[in-house]
């Protein structure tokens, strides 16, 4: 029997149990999978037992904290997927492969395209290279404009310093995704005052619960296309069983293991 595990803070609300235990019995893997919950400066409390784990997924506030504990050290800016081995730590990324496979899934155009990224922690570091990589124009905007610029270097996106700033020909955003935690308390709303979304074709919130947060009520009401971080959610997932498991499913076995997650999820009544 495996066991792996997500870590993060203040995260009773995931689904990512439900999740990996659906695929790994669609896989026929025996393995388990839990929550490990704790502060940034409680790390050293938890590395012996994260090392007896066989891995574990990494969820905010810890993708860029983890790196200082990865062996070899990792070039990447941050990692949701570590793979323990004889009590060493190496890490991946499964989020940017998994936000494209969703937006694609959704028909959400972002190559060549502008796309306003909300955030700038581990998950928006992450959708920024990933979007970039792939021919998006993506810019980063974030309440403190010095971690959007921390960010953007470590992405290749560009950082603005406020909303003004897309009224220069070219960046109006096509596309918007939140990669903040705004949404998941009642109320929270990451738009900055003063964005104009007019010219935006989609909205994509990283957010899965609530399903509809402020952020997509608000674009859904302006026309604009949206979907919430379920998508993204499963499939960073079976990207990240597949390194957990030492398995490479083909696309086709992909989508059908996805289509399984999804279906168990609803038979569950978990979404």
């Amino acid at each position: 029997m495996k066991h792996f595990a997500l870590i993060g803070q203040d995260i009773g609300y995931s689904l990512s149990p439900e999740i990996h235990r659906a695929a790994f019995a669609f896989l026929g893997a025996e393995a388990a999978y839990t929550l490990i919950s704790f502060a940034p400066d409680e790390w050293a409390d938890n590395l012996p037992r994260l090392k007896e784990l066989d891995g574990f997924n990494v969820t905010k506030p810890h993708k860029t904290g983890v790196l200082r504990y990865l062996s070899p050290p990792s070039a990447l800016p941050a990692v949701n997927t570590v793979l323990v081995s004889a009590g060493r730590f190496s890490g991946f990324s499964t989020d940017g492969a998994g936000l494209l496979r969703a937006l694609d899934a959704a028909e959400f155009a972002y190559r060549d395209r502008s796309v306003l990224i909300l955030g700038a922690g581990g998950a928006a570091v992450s959708a920024a290279a990933a979007l970039t990589g792939a021919g998006a124009r993506a810019y980063l905007l974030n309440r403190t404009y010095q971690r959007a610029a921390e960010a953007a270097a470590l992405s290749g996106a560009a950082a603005l310093r406020d909303v003004d700033a897309l009224s220069a020909p070219g960046l109006a955003p096509y596309g918007l995704i939140n990669c903040t935690t705004l949404g998941l308390a009642p109320g929270e709303n990451p738009l900055p005052t003063g964005l104009d979304t007019r010219g935006a074709a989609w909205a994509y919130d990283m957010i899965y619960r609530p399903p509809i947060t402020p952020f997509l009520r608000e674009m859904t009401a302006s026309g604009i296309r949206v979907s919430n971080g379920l998508s993204m959610l499963i499939h960073q997932a079976i990207l990240a069983d597949e390194i957990f498991l030492g398995i490479v499913l083909t696309e086709r076995e992909r989508q059908g293991l996805y289509r399984h997650i999804i279906q168990t999820l609803e038979k569950e009544k978990a979404v």
